[in-house]
């Protein structure tokens, strides 16, 4: 596994990308709880948020990794 992209020191690029990220998880989640959306547009909208989480978790989990094989 390639972990020296994620060996940076400050990214304004990665700044931003997890902010989006932060703001399609909080719009899906909200469109998934809202009491208008219904049967599969409420499933399909938690499963994105869903999948955005991970997708996110995976990101910071390659960068902590690359931080600490650096060390």
């Amino acid at each position: 596994m390639k972990l020296m992209p994620f060996q940076f020191e400050k990214s304004e690029l990665w700044d931003e990308t997890l902010h989006q990220l932060d703001t399609f998880i909080e719009t899906d989640t909200l469109i998934a709880l809202d009491a208008n959306t219904l049967g599969e547009l409420r499933v399909h909208a938690a499963g994105r948020a869903s999948a955005l989480v991970d997708f996110k978790n995976h990101l910071l989990w390659l960068r902590r990794s690359a931080i600490e094989k650096q060390s």
